[in-house]
C-alpha cells in the first residue's frame, strides 16, 4: 500500500461530440435573434449560455471531489503480463456522473465503493515506485472532458522480463526398471 502522492491540476481535454451541435444551436439561435428581434430567443439563447457555462465546469468541480488516496500493487510482475492494480479513493460528493480511471493504459469505470481494481501491465522490466492514475470525467452533463493525474509512491515492484525462446523439447520415459544408478532396497 501506498501513501505518498502528488496530484496535478484538473485540466480540460476535449468537448464531447454532441456539444459542437450544442454550440451550432447556439449560433443559429443567434441568427434568429439577428434577424427578427424575437426578445423568446434572446430570453433562450442566454439561458442557453448560463448553462453552456455550468456544463464547462460541471467535470472541474467532479473531479475535485474525487481523492486518489493510495495503490496496492503485488511486489513482483512480469513485463507483457496483466498485473492487478487495486486503486483507492475518497469521494466527497458522489453524484451520477461517471469517472474514468487509466494506470499504466488500462482503463475502468471507477467504482463509487472506495477501491477500483484494473487490470494493467507493465512495458519493459526493471523496479516501479510510482504509477500514474489519471481521472476523467465530463460532469454531470456530458459537455466538455476533463482530466486530472496522481503520481502515487508504491512499494517497490520488480518487473521481470517475459520469457522468450522455444520451449526445450523433454523426452518421457515410463519404465519401471529404476536404473543401475538408483538405490535398490
Amino acid at each position: 500500500m501506498s501513501t505518498a502522492t502528488t496530484t496535478s491540476r484538473a485540466r480540460p481535454v476535449g468537448i464531447a461530440p454532441g456539444a459542437a451541435y450544442f454550440l451550432w444551436a447556439l449560433v443559429v439561435g443567434a441568427a434568429i435573434v439577428r434577424l427578427t428581434g424575437a426578445a423568446a430567443v434572446l430570453l433562450l439563447l442566454v439561458g442557453g449560455v448560463v448553462a453552456l457555462l455550468a456544463a464547462a465546469f460541471a467535470g472541474w468541480v467532479r473531479l475535485r471531489a474525487l481523492t486518489v488516496t493510495a495503490a496496492v500493487t503485488p511486489s513482483m510482475a512480469t513485463a507483457g503480463d496483466d498485473t492487478r492494480i487495486t486503486i483507492e479513493h475518497d469521494d466527497r460528493r458522489r453524484t451520477l456522473a461517471d469517472v474514468d480511471v487509466e494506470v499504466l493504459g488500462a482503463a475502468a469505470m471507477l467504482d463509487h465503493s472506495g477501491t477500483t481494481a484494473l487490470d494493467a501491465s507493465f512495458d519493459q522490466p526493471g523496479v516501479v515506485h510510482r504509477i500514474a492514475v489519471s481521472l476523467s470525467t465530463p460532469g454531470t452533463a456530458g459537455l466538455f472532458w476533463w482530466r486530472r493525474t496522481t503520481w502515487i509512491d508504491i512499494a517497490p515492484i520488480s518487473i521481470a522480463p517475459p520469457s522468450g525462446g522455444e520451449l526445450v523439447p523433454v523426452a518421457m520415459n515410463s519404465t519401471h526398471d529404476a536404473g543401475k544408478h538408483s538405490r535398490q532396497s
